[in-house]
C-alpha cells in the first residue's frame, strides 16, 4: 500500500505526490471525482450515448446519434489491447474515481440530487471511451461536407461551384437525388442535439506559439497555449500539479483521462492547437434487401452485408430499442433504403494508446515529444513544443487517411474504389518542423505552409489572420518575455476589420460623418468599449449577406455560406472559419461596390434599434456578451445556479483574443474563447503562469466554482508554483 498526498492551494488547485505514476493516476482520479464528479459522468454517459439516463427524454437524439458512432464498444476493443504499463495506469486512476464514491462523493453533488440519480463505479474502459468522444468531438468536419451537400441541393452543381470553389461543378453527377437530401440527415439524426453543446467542447480553436533561447529575454524557451473552446460551466480543463520522487509537471488536465494535455515538466513545456486535418468522411450508401431479409450495401466489388447491433435506450423509466448498423466504411447515421449515408473518422477507427498522456509528463526533450507524436492517432492536433536545451518545435500529430481519388470535401458513393481510404498518412510524412531560422513557431489552426511535406491532409483550414498576427508579433522584437507573452495572448487587433474600415471610409457614400470620424480614429482593437469595432462587426456581416442577396441567394442559403450550421450539434460550418478571407478577396475584387451603401444602411438600422442614434454609444460589447452554458442552466428556477456571468467582451473571430460569435449574426452568443492560458519560462524550472476561465469546483456552491473568472477576464494569470496550502489530504492507494 502507498501513501498519495493532495495538497490544495487557496484556488484549489492540487499538488499531488506520490512514489510512483500508478499513485498519481489514483490521486487525479479522485481529485477529478472530489471537484468535477458531474462533468465526469457526463462525459461518460456521452460517449456511451446513455445521456437521456441522467438528463430525461430531451436527450434520447443525442443518445440515437452517439450510438450510433458506437464510441463505447470500440473504447471495449481498446482495453483488449492496451499495453501492460496503460492498463496499469488506467486501472489506478479508475480506482482513484471509485475511492471518492466510496466516500459518498455523488452526494455532494447538486445535479446529482436534482435528477435523483447515482453514479455506477467508473472503470477503465469509461476513460477510453471519454478520448475516443473528445477525439471525435475536436475532428469534427463532416458537417462542413453536408453544408457543401445541401447547397448543391438548393442552388445545383453549377451555381453552387460559384460560392464554393471547392465544389467540382461534376461532383454530383453519380449522386441520386435521394442522397442528396442533407436535410433528411437534420430532420432524422440530428435535430434535437442541443444539449450536447452544454456538455461536450464542439468543434474548438486555439493558439500556441514558442520562441529559442535566442528570442528569450531570459535566455530560457519561452511557450505560450491558449485552447479555445465554447465557454461552458465547468471548463473543460482541471488544474493540477504531479510530482514523485523522479518527475513534477504541471498544467491542464482532462477529467475522465490521466495526464496533462497542455502544461510542462522540468525538462519541457508543449502546447496543442487543432490541426483541422480531414480526418473524417461521409459516404453515399445504396441500400438493398437481401435474400434472407438482411440488409446490403454496395461497394466497389458488389454487395456485401451491413452489420448491424441493438441498442436499448432508458430514459424517464421508459426503455426502446433500436437498431444501430454499421458498414466497411463507419457507421450509418442515416440507414433509410434505399440510400444512406456512413461516416468514417480516424476517431472511429484508429487504436488509441491509454499511456500517451503519461509520456508527455516524463519527456525530456522535444525528440521525446516527437516520439510521443508519431504514436498519437487522435484527434489531429498541432504540437508546439519547447525544451530547457534550448529546442523548440512544432509538430503535426494524427492519423489522416490516404485518399488517392475523392478528397473527401464532399460526400462521395461508397461504391466508387476511388473514394476509399487506403491507410494513414505515414506518421513521418506529417507536418514538422524543428528551430527554424526565424526562432519561433506558432499555431494558430491555419495550414502550416512552412512545415508541409506534400501529403494531401484536407482543404477546410479557417483563416490565417490569427496566425498572421502572431507571426507579426513574434517577428517585431528581438526578444521577448514571459510579461510580453501574456500581453500578446490579450490582443485585439483585427487584420481583416482594419481593412474593411478602410474599405468602408473610401467607398461607403452613404457613411454617416460622426460614424466616418469614429472609423478613421479607430486603433484597429477589438475591444468591447469600441463603438468602430461595433460598426464594423455588424457591417462585415451585413456586407456579405448582401452581396449573397444581390446574387439571388435566398435567406437560409445566406445564412450557410455565412458559417451557420444545419443543427444544434454543429451549430457553425466550416464556411464560418473563411469568412474573413471571402470578405477580404472581395473587396480587392470591388464585388461589394454594389451593395455597401445597403450594408451600411442596415448596419445603421441595427445599431440605432439597438442603442439608438449616438454612434459613441454603438458598442461592440453591447451586443457581444460572454455566456456560459450548462446541461442544467435553462431549468426554470434552479437553473439559475448554473448559469455563471454574463459579461461584454472584445474580440472577433480573427484576434488573438479570439472570442467569436455564432454565426450567421448571433453576436450575443459566444463561440470560441480561451477557456485556458498558459505562458512558460524554461528557465524557471518549477513555475509559470497559467489560469481558467471559470473554476476548479463543478459544484456552484463551491468558492472555487468561479473563483478564476475575474482573474481571467482581467487578463490577469495565476503563478504555477505551488502557493500556500490550505488543505492536505492523504489517501492510501493499493495498486489494483
Amino acid at each position: 500500500m502507498a501513501s498519495v498526498e493532495l495538497v490544495f492551494d487557496s484556488w484549489g488547485i492540487p499538488e499531488i505526490t506520490a512514489p510512483d505514476p500508478e499513485g498519481l493516476a489514483f490521486g487525479l482520479g479522485y481529485a477529478h471525482a472530489a471537484d468535477r464528479l458531474f462533468q465526469l459522468e457526463s462525459h461518460r454517459l456521452a460517449a456511451a450515448g446513455r445521456l437521456a439516463e441522467l438528463l430525461g427524454p430531451a436527450a434520447l437524439d443525442a443518445d440515437r446519434f452517439l450510438r450510433r458512432l458506437g464510441l463505447a464498444a470500440r473504447a471495449r476493443r481498446d482495453w483488449e489491447t492496451q499495453p501492460p504499463d496503460a492498463a496499469r495506469l488506467l486501472r489506478a486512476y479508475a480506482a482513484g474515481v471509485n475511492a471518492r464514491l466510496e466516500e459518498g462523493g455523488a452526494a455532494s453533488v447538486p445535479e446529482f440530487w436534482l435528477l435523483n440519480y447515482e453514479p455506477a463505479p467508473w472503470h477503465p474502459v469509461d476513460s477510453l471511451a471519454v478520448g475516443r468522444l473528445i477525439g471525435w468531438m475536436l475532428g469534427v468536419n463532416w458537417e462542413t461536407e453536408l453544408t457543401r451537400l445541401e447547397l448543391v441541393r438548393r442552388l445545383g452543381p453549377d451555381r453552387a461551384a460559384r460560392f464554393e470553389p471547392l465544389i467540382p461543378p461534376d461532383a454530383y453527377s453519380y449522386a441520386p437525388d435521394r442522397a442528396q437530401d442533407s436535410a433528411a440527415v437534420r430532420a432524422q439524426v440530428l435535430t434535437a442535439c442541443a444539449r450536447l453543446a452544454a456538455i461536450l467542447p464542439l468543434g474548438a480553436a486555439s493558439n500556441a506559439w514558442a520562441v529559442g533561447p535566442d528570442r528569450s529575454a531570459s535566455g530560457g524557451p519561452l511557450l505560450a497555449a491558449d485552447p479555445h473552446l465554447r465557454p461552458q460551466l465547468p471548463v473543460l480543463w482541471y488544474l493540477v500539479r504531479l510530482r514523485t520522487p523522479e518527475f513534477w509537471a504541471a498544467g491542464a488536465s482532462i477529467p475522465g483521462l490521466f495526464g496533462l494535455s497542455i502544461g510542462r515538466n522540468r525538462h519541457c513545456a508543449w502546447g496543442v492547437t487543432v490541426a483541422f486535418a480531414d480526418t473524417q468522411d461521409l459516404f453515399i450508401e445504396e441500400i438493398r434487401p437481401g435474400p434472407a431479409g438482411e440488409l446490403l450495401a454496395r461497394t466497389a466489388d458488389g454487395w456485401e452485408p451491413i452489420r448491424y447491433r441493438v441498442e436499448t435506450f432508458r430514459a424517464g423509466g421508459s426503455v426502446r430499442r433500436e437498431v444501430c448498423r454499421e458498414t466497411r466504411r463507419g457507421p450509418l447515421i442515416l440507414d433509410d433504403p434505399p440510400y444512406g449515408l456512413s461516416l468514417a473518422a480516424s476517431a472511429l477507427r484508429a487504436p488509441v494508446d491509454g499511456s500517451l498522456l503519461y509520456r508527455l509528463l516524463v519527456a525530456r526533450n522535444c525528440a521525446d515529444i516527437e516520439a510521443v507524436v508519431l504514436d498519437w492517432t487522435m484527434p489531429a492536433l498541432n504540437f508546439i513544443v519547447a525544451d530547457a536545451a534550448g529546442n523548440i518545435a512544432y509538430f503535426m500529430a494524427g492519423r489522416v487517411p490516404v485518399r488517392r481519388g475523392q478528397t473527401g470535401i464532399v460526400p462521395a458513393p461508397a461504391w466508387d474504389p476511388g473514394a476509399a481510404w487506403h491507410g494513414w498518412v505515414e506518421p513521418e510524412r506529417m507536418p514538422r518542423l524543428v528551430n527554424p531560422p526565424s526562432g519561433f513557431v506558432f499555431s494558430a489552426n491555419e495550414f502550416p505552409a512552412l512545415a508541409a511535406t506534400g501529403e494531401y491532409l484536407g482543404i477546410d483550414w479557417p483563416d490565417p489572420y490569427r496566425a498572421a498576427r502572431i507571426h507579426a508579433l513574434l517577428d517585431g522584437r528581438q526578444r521577448h518575455s514571459a510579461q510580453d507573452f501574456i500581453a500578446y495572448q490579450q490582443d485585439l487587433v483585427s487584420i481583416p476589420l482594419s481593412r474593411l474600415r478602410d474599405y468602408a471610409v473610401q467607398a461607403a457614400a452613404g457613411l454617416p460623418d460622426r460614424v466616418r470620424r469614429l472609423l478613421v480614429e479607430w486603433d484597429g482593437t477589438v475591444r468591447a468599449d469600441s463603438a468602430a469595432a461595433g460598426f464594423l462587426e455588424v457591417l462585415r456581416v451585413e456586407l456579405v449577406r448582401a452581396c449573397f442577396e444581390a446574387l439571388g441567394l435566398d435567406p437560409a442559403t445566406t445564412d450557410l455560406l455565412l458559417g451557420q450550421g444545419l443543427h444544434p450539434f454543429a451549430p457553425v460550418n466550416g464556411f464560418a472559419g473563411r469568412l474573413s478571407s471571402f470578405l477580404l478577396t472581395g473587396l480587392a475584387q470591388g464585388i461589394f461596390d454594389a451593395v455597401v451603401d445597403e450594408a451600411v444602411r442596415r448596419t445603421l438600422t441595427f445599431w440605432e434599434r439597438r442603442a439608438g442614434r449616438d454612434p459613441a454609444k454603438w458598442r461592440w460589447g453591447r451586443v457581444h456578451r460572454l455566456r456560459f452554458t450548462h446541461p442544467l442552466g435553462a431549468l426554470p428556477g434552479f437553473g439559475r445556479l448554473w448559469r455563471g456571468p454574463d459579461r461584454p467582451i472584445g474580440g472577433d473571430f480573427d484576434t488573438v483574443a479570439q472570442a467569436s460569435f455564432l454565426p450567421p449574426a448571433a453576436f450575443e452568443k459566444t463561440g470560441w474563447v480561451a477557456n485556458y492560458r498558459q505562458v512558460i519560462d524554461l528557465a524557471e524550472p518549477e513555475d509559470g503562469y497559467w489560469v481558467i476561465n471559470t473554476g476548479q469546483g463543478g459544484n456552484p456552491f463551491s468558492r472555487h466554482y468561479l473563483d478564476q473568472f475575474r482573474v481571467w477576464y482581467r487578463g490577469q494569470y495565476l503563478r504555477m508554483a505551488p502557493g500556500r496550502a490550505v488543505r492536505r489530504l492523504r489517501l492510501d492507494f493499493r495498486p489494483p
